[in-house]
């Protein structure tokens, strides 16, 4: 789910659309002509797949410097990683591959000279998959208690840190709502939180004030999965 958020997914099925046009160059008659049209537009393939895999590249140090130099606290932030790392090494080596086959059927020695991504850019589109994916499981009411919550809101603010390289110099919960408030766009709603009376964000069953649990999230319907949104702690 990570690697689908945004720019790196959908590469599986674009992968499969290389291989075809590979079999069809080696296969079918065609002409000098359209065989030079046919190397001309992989060569421009082989110039974006090697601009993306030294993205995944990137991110993927990117991550192993959270997991090195920051305190995470919480089981699902660690998983999160984890399952983030595998899933840009798999993508890494499976571009690696696909390149070797494109250059071996096409006879690229060398490709020219490519322009990457500043790593700042990579940072920045790497935090907000990660805070992305957490917001998703926020709305679906995945952390079932406040000590969860709240080690969550901190090792996210740890992560905005760390990929911003800025202090802020505020609290673990105000720095996530600003993140939140200023990326994502995401707005308090008239709801106020029974426990402190503070405003609730909008889509986020949790009071990011006190940490108290604001909504509950059931299902109304196993046969046509709608959710019916129970409000508890609202005032």
């Amino acid at each position: 789910m990570i690697m689908k958020a945004g720019s790196w997914g959908g590469t599986n099925k674009k992968f499969t659309d290389y291989r075809s046009e590979i079999s069809k160059y080696k296969a079918l008659e065609i002409t000098s002509d359209f065989k030079n049209e046919m190397r001309q537009e992989f060569l421009q393939r082989s110039l974006e797949l090697e601009k993306l895999k030294a993205g995944y590249l990137v991110a993927e140090k990117v991550v192993l410097e959270i997991n090195n130099c920051q305190k995470i606290q919480s089981l699902y932030i660690k998983d999160m990683l984890d399952i983030l790392q595998r899933q840009l090494n798999s993508a890494y080596r499976a571009i690696c591959q696909l390149r070797s086959e494109i250059d071996k059927n096409f006879c690229f020695v060398e490709i020219p000279h490519i322009y990457l991504e500043s790593e700042d850019i990579i940072r920045l589109d790497l935090l907000n998959k990660l805070i992305n994916t957490t917001l998703y499981h926020m709305e679906k009411g995945s952390f079932v208690n406040t000590s969860t919550f709240r080690a969550v809101v901190s090792d996210c603010a740890a992560i905005i840190r760390f990929l911003r390289n800025e202090d802020y110099g505020t609290s673990d919960k105000s720095l996530f709502a600003y993140y939140l408030g200023e990326t994502v766009g995401l707005k308090t709603t008239q709801h106020k939180c029974c426990n402190c009376g503070k405003p609730l964000l909008n889509y986020i069953g949790y009071c990011l004030n006190c940490y108290e649990t604001a909504i509950e999230i059931m299902f109304l319907n196993e046969d046509d999965g709608r959710e019916l949104y129970l409000t508890k702690n609202i005032r």
